[in-house]
């Protein structure tokens, strides 16, 4: 939003949003742009077409406080995909970050990795927003302004949980000087937390350790949604132990304690949790307020790395897919062959979702043809390479001159194990055509019914013969139909 009192520039280190852009966006392979509000780059990665206008100023930039601030640059290579999201600063936007792309199906990627850098940067700045308003009190504390800096600073360009959970409990025991501190991080379902990381507890017993949301002090916390400070166990709140021992249900519990709940918009995604002061003093609000704000910019950092580990999953079906579609379009006929007297075409126009579709000619003799429709169950590599392994079983029958329903019984029974075993099945539609009689042979393994197409009575029949799909069980068997094109030579 141009005129806002914020200046994104003044508020983050230029070098450090350079070296965080040059990590993300390879992993979503598109050029990334970080933007002032009024349009100046701040940092860029990746390769711009020519004609780009972003940065310059000239006619063609329409921005607003919206993600529908757009480049108006025609002819532009990298339009195709482009994904802006905004930079929110205390309710203003403070600038953009751009991702562009010639591939739509890129844009998943293109989302995860934007929103990725732009959650960075606000967090840097909720770093500097939080450390001024704590600065008064904390104005003799050095060393704690010095860990707010230093993390905000680390854990913007950290994106391995495991070194975010060490680095911020090395740090808030050095700061804070507890005893011990440990990490636990709520599981993918919601309904637990497991210990991630620890400092200075016993490592028996850390293996596997698990709260359950609503039970104990952790799991009371991240269902709350509030910090706590207890100084000693006669102030737990009766609700709290549910008929058992603490000690069975959080077996590291100590006390003084502090816990404090590890959350990002409005997610929760565990707690940290402090005990026992090496001082032997009590902890105060202050270490409340300090570890509340750790807490703050930890989760930002946590919630990154599961971005990016869904952005590498995401990047891993894409290549995926890649190969599926180059192993597939490897597999079907560059064009149909020549038989005279008959008009042959044949064409493959794959959905997003690609891998296992496949279609060939066999030219059987000078007036014999076979032709195979065919579709392998999923859209991955494994489809892809199990119909390059059905094309060549097909082509080995074809040799045999066997029937069409003997192609479809003897390549069931060829590919029945290895389809078993990667839990796939095929469907297949075989047809022989000889030009001489006019005769379709056919046999069809579960397939779409193919249509026939009568011009001289105008209408459309459909052809089918019994027959389960490839892969469904052993030792099938199919049956055979036979219809009539014309009168045959």
């Amino acid at each position: 939003m141009a005129g806002t009192v914020i200046n994104l520039a003044g508020l983050i280190n230029k070098e450090k949003l350079q070296e965080l852009v040059e990590k993300v966006w390879r992993l979503a392979a598109s050029p990334m742009l970080v933007l002032e509000a009024r349009g100046e780059v701040l940092a860029k990665a990746g390769q711009l077409p020519v004609e780009c206008l972003w940065g310059k100023k000239v006619p063609g930039i329409e921005l607003d406080s919206s993600p529908a601030a757009r480049c108006t640059a025609r002819n532009c290579l990298l339009s195709k995909g482009q994904v802006l999201v905004p930079i929110r600063i205390q309710g203003d936007v403070t600038g953009y970050v751009l991702s562009c792309s010639d591939n739509d199906r890129a844009r998943a990627a293109q989302e995860i990795a934007a929103t990725l850098v732009s959650d960075s940067i606000v967090s840097q700045a909720y770093s500097e927003f939080e450390i001024n308003s704590l600065s008064t009190e904390i104005l003799e504390r050095y060393e704690e302004i010095n860990l707010l800096y230093d993390l905000g600073q680390t854990l913007g360009v950290i994106f391995d949980a495991h070194t975010i959970y060490e680095t911020v409990l090395k740090k808030m025991t050095e700061v804070i000087g507890a005893q011990k501190a440990w990490i636990m991080i709520l599981d993918k379902e919601g309904e637990s937390l497991h210990l991630t990381a620890a400092r200075g507890l016993p490592q028996e017993g850390m293996t596997g350790a698990t709260v359950k949301v609503g039970e104990g002090i952790s799991g009371k916390v991240v269902k709350e949604e509030k910090p706590r400070l207890i100084e000693e166990a006669d102030q737990l709140p009766l609700d709290l132990l549910p008929g058992k021992d603490l000690s069975e249900i959080e077996p590291f519990v100590s006390f003084p304690m502090m816990c404090v709940p590890l959350e990002v918009k409005g997610r929760a995604l565990g707690v940290i949790n402090m005990a026992g002061k090496r001082s032997q003093k009590k902890f105060t609000a202050g270490d409340l307020k300090l570890l509340s704000t750790i807490a703050s910019q930890a989760a930002i950092s946590i919630y990154n790395t599961q971005l990016v580990e869904e952005l590498k999953e995401s990047e891993r079906v894409k290549r995926g897919m890649e190969i599926a579609e180059r192993i597939q379009m490897s597999l079907l006929p560059k064009g149909p062959p020549r038989f005279g007297g008959v008009d042959l075409a044949g064409r493959c126009v794959p959905a997003r979702n690609i891998g296992g579709d496949y279609y060939d000619f066999f030219t059987i003799s000078e007036d014999v043809l076979d032709i195979v429709i065919a579709d392998v169950s999923g859209h991955s590599v494994g489809a892809a390479l199990v119909m390059a392994a059905t094309r060549s079983v097909l082509r080995a029958e074809v040799l045999q001159n066997n029937s069409p329903s003997e192609v479809l019984t003897r390549a069931s029974a060829a590919m029945y194990d290895d389809l078993a075993a990667a839990e796939l099945f095929i469907t297949m539609f075989y047809v022989r055509y000889n030009r001489k009689t006019g005769k379709l042979t056919y046999a069809n393994g579960g397939h779409n019914l193919p249509f026939t197409y009568l011009a001289a009575e105008g209408r459309c029949l459909t052809i089918d013969a019994d027959g389960m799909l490839l892969g469904v069980l052993d030792n099938l068997h199919f049956g055979q139909g036979v219809a009539r094109l014309g009168s045959g030579d």
